[in-house]
């Protein structure tokens, strides 16, 4: 370990950006990457929790990615919104029945919740629509997985906040959504191309058309 890996962990925790803490460093974000997880295997431990899909685009490692924009630095990406997120309760009616199209934030709040573990994009989202009505309910299963929530709802564990317009609403044996009104998403949901180069004329010709398609249809 030496004081510029210090500085370099220092500088990302101050930016909560892999780019800018290079760039604040005097170094490129793949060196930069390396060195912190240099230090994580000397010291056997876990310091940076990374966001995988940026680090991975900003690394050469993947050439387009969909996520929210909230941490994405133009002066590195190309990106344009998708569009809204919407939100809706997942729930088995097997196990639980609701009527009509839309349920209150304040039923919702009763229910047996599951949702996806503290300090995710998404779950930021939901707690921040809870508190904004004076509501603080309190899960019953966190997961950071998407695949353990639906295998507690499937067994009637819980039910789910969940995205809408995701493709879970489509008709699934036992599965159906209701609609929660007025959600406050922290940012928009967008596809996301590395500015410098390499990028492959692939990537390049895919995002293009991406953004003539989504331009059309809203």
């Amino acid at each position: 370990m030496d004081i510029k890996q210090l500085k370099f962990l220092i500088a990302l925790e101050q930016t909560r950006h892999f780019g800018q803490a290079a760039a604040r460093c005097h170094i490129t974000q793949p060196t930069l990457s390396m060195r912190l997880r240099n230090l994580e295997d000397e010291l056997d431990l876990v310091l940076v929790t990374r966001g995988q899909l940026i680090e991975g685009l900003g690394n050469n490692q993947l050439d387009l990615g969909v996520c929210y924009l909230d941490h994405v630095n133009p002066s590195y990406f190309e990106f344009f919104e998708i569009g809204e997120t919407r939100v809706g309760l997942l729930y088995d009616n097997r196990h639980f029945h609701f009527d009509g199209t839309q349920m209150s934030w304040e039923d919702a709040a009763e229910l047996p919740l599951g949702m996806l573990s503290n300090g995710m994009h998404y779950r930021k989202s939901i707690d921040l629509s809870f508190r904004s009505r004076g509501l603080d309910p309190q899960p019953i299963l966190e997961s950071d997985s998407t695949y353990q929530l639906l295998q507690a709802i499937h067994e009637g564990f819980c039910c789910a906040i969940m995205p809408l317009d995701s493709g879970l609403e489509e008709p699934i044996e036992h599965l159906s959504f209701i609609e929660l009104p007025d959600a406050s998403v922290l940012a928009p949901l967008g596809l996301v191309m590395r500015k410098t180069e390499p990028r492959s004329a692939i990537a390049e010709k895919c995002f293009a058309e991406a953004r003539t398609l989504f331009s059309r249809t809203h």
